[in-house]
């Protein structure tokens, strides 16, 4: 495997309005489909043994705009869902943070230690993502780049482990819709060679 191509889905309803979705399985929206279409065409000229992605409708419906351009079909991996955010889901940052005072500071600064209430930690996604993520990196040959089309904490989580890098660290970065990341390999390592990429939405 040469590239990993890491593309968070297009924008949905709840991510306009600053919604957690986590795994409840909303759809794209008109804006989020556009960015999808420009997505795929962005990536029209590249070639990929295989497009994989979450299972989840935002996510599977980004990747089959960019699987068509190939010819090819959308491998669903379960495993590569959001972090489910249990009672959380749906609610805004100003509700979370009214409800449950200072619980998501405990989500971006002990995010190994902290368990949303009625979801999961971070380390038991980084846990789930990590297999799921190796046996498709085990698929595929030395010169094969694939894409993955998942959602902002299972990107982190796939950079997180691949890199070694702290949990707290992973949300320091920012990962918009439709934004493209690259895992790129050299000497059975991985390095990130693009990050959060959304050029091709402003064409």
């Amino acid at each position: 495997m040469r590239n990993i191509y890491l593309i968070r889905h297009g924008e949905t309803t709840w991510n306009s309005t600053s919604r957690l979705q986590g795994t409840t399985d909303v759809e794209l929206s008109e804006n989020g489909l556009r960015q999808a279409q420009k997505l795929a065409e962005r990536l029209a000229g590249n070639k990929f043994a295989a497009v994989y992605a979450s299972d989840l409708k935002r996510a599977a419906a980004t990747a089959g705009l960019i699987a068509e351009k190939h010819g090819l079909t959308i491998m669903l991996e379960p495993l590569f869902r959001e972090m489910s955010f249990g009672e959380w889901e749906g609610l805004d940052v100003d509700t979370i943070n009214k409800k449950w005072p200072g619980q998501l500071r405990n989500l971006f600064e002990n995010a190994n230690g902290f368990k949303i209430p009625g979801g999961e930690g971070f380390d038991n996604l980084r846990r789930r993502v990590s297999g799921a993520f190796q046996a498709m990196v085990d698929r595929h040959g030395a010169g094969e780049d694939v894409a993955v089309v998942a959602h902002g904490g299972t990107i982190r989580a796939i950079i997180g482990n691949v890199l070694n890098l702290q949990a707290a660290t992973v949300w320091r970065f920012r990962l918009d819709n439709a934004g493209i990341s690259i895992l790129s390999t050299f000497a059975d390592r991985f390095s990130i060679s693009l990050l959060n990429d959304t050029n091709h939405l402003s064409v």
